[in-house]
């Protein structure tokens, strides 16, 4: 019983862990053709008229310097077709 409980346990947090990785990968848009001047504030900012920013980061290289692309999470994934839908 221990044990078929124990995989039962092990089970449900791998469910959980892929629920919340699918719902962050939903929620999370890609942004390209970055101007080397935006900053992850700025990105928060400008994306932030669409809905509630978790988190906004431009990659950047070694050096410091823009890749050009960034992404930014929203809290839902409403807000992601929606700045899809107004966007495009």
């Amino acid at each position: 019983r221990k044990a078929k409980r124990k995989d039962q346990l092990v089970y449900a947090k791998k469910e959980l862990l892929n629920y919340h990785t699918q719902k962050l990968k939903a929620s999370n848009l890609f942004v390209k053709n970055l101007n080397i001047s935006i900053d992850d504030k700025k990105l928060e900012h400008t994306y932030g008229a669409y809905g509630k920013v978790t988190s906004a980061r431009v990659m950047r290289k070694y050096d410091g310097f823009s890749k050009g692309f960034g992404f930014v999470n929203f809290s839902i994934v409403e807000e992601v077709k929606m700045v899809l839908d107004s966007l495009n």
